[in-house]
């Protein structure tokens, strides 16, 4: 009887251990943030975008719709 109540406490104390552990890295995981210092730079075929990264906002300059006839022209 006492073996058995020792294995529950210990399986207790590792399934909380278990769940505090879970909580501090997703925690870590979730706020950490980092504001980059170089520009990059993607290119694909004969589009080109370059972005900085000073903030978390994503801003696009001249960005206007506009039809499939006109996007197809390049």
């Amino acid at each position: 009887m006492k073996i058995k109540k020792k294995e529950n406490i210990v399986i207790i104390a590792l399934l909380i251990l278990m769940i505090l552990a879970i909580g501090v890295v997703s925690y870590a995981a979730f706020s950490f943030s980092k504001i980059g210092t170089k520009v990059n730079s993607i290119t694909t075929g004969s589009i080109t975008m370059s972005y900085e990264e000073s903030d978390n906002t994503i801003t696009l300059n001249g960005a206007l719709p506009t039809t499939d006839e006109t996007g197809k022209k390049g």
